[in-house]
C-alpha cells in the first residue's frame, strides 16, 4: 500500500499504466459523474461513486487479484485500513467473477485517513477495508476507484 499527495503522483508513475491512471486522476474535478469510466478499456478503469461512510465494525477487508487500486476521494473524509493477506482470516473465498476474496477484521487494523487530494494505492497483496467513518458520525464522500489491470504493472517491472 502506498498513501500519498496527488502532487507526488510522478514518483510512482514508473510504468505507464500507472503514469495514465495518475494523469487522469490529475485532471478529475468534485463535479466529474459517477459510474464507469473507461480510461484504456478494461485494463485501466475508473469507477465514480458517492456514499456514506460506515463504522468501523460494519466496514469488511477486500482484496483483489486482477487489479490494483488507485483509491482517491474528491469530496468528504474517510478512513482505510490496511493489512497483509497471511495475517488475516478469509471470510469469503476469491470471486474470479467479482474478483474479490473477503477477510475477518482484525482487532486493531491500521487505519489510514483519506481526504481530497491524497491517494492510496492498492496492490494485490495488500487487503483494505474502504469506505471508514473516521468519527462516530457516517459523512457523505465522492469518491474514484481508478482499477489497473495488476499485470501491466507487473510486466512493466
Amino acid at each position: 500500500m502506498i498513501t500519498d499527495s496527488l502532487e507526488h503522483a510522478g514518483f510512482y508513475a514508473q510504468c505507464s499504466a500507472l503514469a495514465e491512471a495518475f494523469k487522469f486522476l490529475q485532471k478529475l474535478s468534485i463535479d466529474a459523474p459517477e459510474g464507469k469510466t473507461p480510461i484504456r478499456g478494461d485494463d485501466i478503469y475508473a469507477n465514480i461513486s458517492s456514499y456514506k461512510t460506515k463504522p468501523l465494525n460494519e466496514s469488511i477487508f477486500e482484496a483483489h487479484r486482477k487489479y490494483i487500486d488507485i483509491q482517491m476521494l474528491l469530496q468528504g473524509g474517510e478512513g482505510i485500513g490496511w493489512a497483509l493477506q497471511p495475517s488475516l482470516k478469509i471470510k469469503e473465498a476469491y470471486s474470479e467473477e467479482r474478483d474479490v476474496a473477503l477477510f475477518e477484521r482484525p482487532s486493531n487494523p491500521l487505519l489510514v485517513p483519506l481526504s481530497p487530494g491524497l491517494f492510496s494505492l492498492f496492490f494485490p497483496h495488500d487487503v483494505h477495508m474502504p469506505c471508514v467513518s473516521l468519527g462516530k458520525i457516517s459523512v457523505p464522500v465522492k469518491k474514484v476507484v481508478v482499477k489497473i489491470r495488476a499485470s501491466l504493472v507487473e510486466a512493466a517491472r
